[in-house]
């Protein structure tokens, strides 16, 4: 066999087909057929008349589809993985990557994700394994054109010596992407005895971050709860606006669930509550623990008046940030 014959017939016959079934045929660069070499050891002959000699061994490996296969998975890959500046579909879904993994063309990627992102997860999953069915029915349809048959068959007649040439079977059917959930608490201890320090401060800097969002929250609203106390204790307030107050309350809690953290504010759920009550009620017992409960989160003296302490609290809560980060200290 001529191979330098036979890599340019079968170059031009992939970039015929290539521009034949491009999406843009502008962007095509052309397509080149390499070679890879190495040698290997052959043995020839029996017992004492076998000799070892040293062969020098050609591989090509030619896809015979479009390229634009190709680049519809490579597509599919980006937006799973991530690519340059593009985000990955798992680092949207805010998961930390733990441990990858090549076996054969497979790659195994362990990621820690947040079970609230998990159903958003499996939809986008699917959209993309609809994409790669819709990849693999398009295959299915050209290996019964007349391109294909052609090109199959130039390369069966050009290297059907058996002895050189081993034919591997055409693997059409793109894989799916698979994802695979485990439950796993995570506690310090496991954290610090087996992850890796990288990992550790992206774990820390995750939870930071969504415990930051949690307190911002409670203490803007904490605060604005209790100017109403201190401005408005001696006037009547409507049904709807505690009815308003309760409401942001159960947001307040939704966000707390959403971030696993009910567990980190309960004493700022209580004492959102105990305001809410004082408001209502405008009974002096109320108010009084209200008072107490709001000095004891952040750690201020008691007055003789409970109105007093909550004008401190409100000077006080209205550092948002030194409060916030007070309590992201107390967290990780």
């Amino acid at each position: 066999m001529d191979y330098m014959h036979f890599k340019q017939h079968l170059e031009e016959m992939l970039n015929k087909m290539d521009h034949q079934f491009a999406r843009s045929a502008s962007r095509l660069k052309g397509r080149k057929v390499e070679a890879s070499y190495k040698t290997v050891d052959v043995s020839e002959g029996e017992g004492k008349k076998k000799v070892d000699t040293k062969v020098r061994e050609r591989t090509v490996v030619v896809m015979p589809y479009p390229s634009v296969f190709a680049s519809r998975l490579s597509e599919v890959k980006n937006d799973f993985y991530g690519s340059g500046n593009k985000l990955g579909l798992m680092e949207k879904h805010n998961a930390t990557k733990l441990a990858e993994s090549q076996h054969g063309r497979r790659r195994f990627v362990t990621y820690f994700l947040h079970e609230s992102e998990a159903a958003s997860l499996l939809e986008d999953v699917a959209a993309l394994n609809a994409r790669i069915d819709a990849i693999n029915r398009d295959v299915n349809r050209f290996e019964s054109t007349a391109e294909f048959g052609e090109l199959m068959r130039y390369l069966e007649a050009m290297v059907c010596d058996t002895t050189v040439w081993s034919r591997h079977p055409v693997q059409s059917k793109c894989r799916p992407i698979e994802v695979t959930f485990m439950p796993m608490p995570i506690s310090s201890e496991l954290i610090e005895a087996y992850t890796d320090p990288k990992v550790k401060a992206a774990i820390k800097k995750s939870v930071g971050d969504a415990a930051a969002a949690v307190a911002k929250t409670f203490q803007e609203q904490l605060g604005r709860w209790m100017e109403v106390l201190t401005t408005k204790l001696t006037l009547d307030v409507t049904d709807a606006e505690i009815s308003g107050m309760r409401h942001f309350l159960t947001e307040i809690e939704a966000n707390a669930d959403k971030y696993n953290a009910r567990m980190l504010v309960s004493r700022q759920l209580e004492v959102c509550e105990s305001l809410i009550s004082a408001i209502e009620t405008h009974e002096p017992t109320a108010l009084t623990a209200a008072a107490n409960g709001v000095a004891a989160l952040l750690q201020l003296q008691v007055k003789d008046d409970p109105k007093d302490t909550l004008k401190d609290a409100v000077a006080k809560i209205q550092k948002v940030d030194e409060v916030t980060m007070s309590f992201i200290d107390s967290l990780i």
